[in-house]
């Protein structure tokens, strides 16, 4: 089987996001909020995934694709 699509992966992932966040390495971090918010990804990582990523762009807002940015800002 693929590791990378298992449960125990998706489970090492969100804590090692994390540990990328402690270690100032956000954009690392992000990349892996990005991958657990895939829609094939089960709910209980992706909404997780997608709190924390959400977090992290508020704290990182240079790392937001752009296409975030002007929702945001024709959001305000």
């Amino acid at each position: 089987s693929n590791f990378a699509n298992t449960f125990i992966a998706f489970q090492a992932k969100l804590p090692l996001a994390g540990l990328y966040e402690s270690q100032d390495k956000a954009k690392e971090a992000l990349g892996l909020y990005d991958e657990l918010s895939l829609p094939t990804i089960p709910a209980s990582y992706s909404m997780e995934a997608g709190s924390r990523r959400e977090t992290l762009l508020k704290k990182h807002p240079e790392l937001a694709p752009a296409e975030e940015v002007e929702a945001t800002m024709s959001a305000e």
